[in-house]
């Protein structure tokens, strides 16, 4: 039965890690498009928008299920740094699944038929913006804790290792970037750098490090 439930770990864990990395890397290429053509603006053109959100919304619960997989692999004497990973990712899941589906049945549908009365505040972008608030503080701050206690339950060699540095680089960034947005800094635009370059990169480390997993049982 153990052996079932440790393959069945595995198999979530890489499927999970697989399809965040590349729902990761097409949000990348579609945001290096529009800055390479000169089309990127704030707010995003609405395809875009809808896309973000999808990726966000399916972003969330691949992490979290890639994180439950890594704390049942892992070590008895490290799961209490992936369970502590498990549970700020999964309020990073809420946070962040909220504002985009609100975005996408509240926001969208408003300014379609023309009507902005009481949205001021609930633009994605818009100047003090309690969506964009709530936007990173999951990305910078939740996933930021989540992916900082979460490092400490790999190896520090080996794809492990590399998993482990790319999640502290994630956790730097992101909670620089928390702050600084506190402070009204414009340095809080390094999050994007978080979770649009290094958590791509970090997930490829942990879908390989699941891949050698699935090897080495077979």
């Amino acid at each position: 039965m153990k052996e079932d439930s440790t393959a069945a770990a595995v198999t979530l864990g890489y499927w999970s890690a697989l399809l965040v990395t590349i729902a990761g890397f097409a949000y990348l290429a579609v945001i290096s498009y529009l800055m390479a053509t000169g089309s990127f603006t704030l707010p995003l053109p609405e395809a875009v928008e809808i896309f973000a959100a999808a990726v966000t919304i399916a972003a969330g619960p691949l992490l979290v299920a890639a994180l439950v997989a890594v704390h049942y692999l892992v070590p008895a004497g490290r799961r209490t740094f992936s369970q502590m990973g498990v549970l700020f990712a999964t309020v990073f899941m809420v946070m962040v699944s909220i504002n985009r589906f609100v975005q996408l049945t509240v926001i969208r549908p408003s300014l379609l038929e023309g009507n902005m009365t009481g949205l001021e505040r609930f633009m994605p972008y818009g100047p003090r913006s309690a969506m964009l608030s709530l936007e990173l503080v999951g990305w910078g701050f939740f996933l930021g804790l989540g992916l900082l206690s979460a490092a400490f339950a790999f190896a520090r060699e080996g794809v492990a290792g590399k998993v482990r540095c790319s999640f502290l680089g994630y956790a730097v960034l992101a909670l620089a970037s928390t702050m600084a947005f506190v402070a009204d800094s414009p340095l809080s635009a390094i999050g994007f750098v978080a979770w649009g370059l290094i958590l791509p990169i970090g997930t490829t480390f942990l879908t390989t490090w699941f891949a050698r997993m699935r090897n080495v049982r077979r």
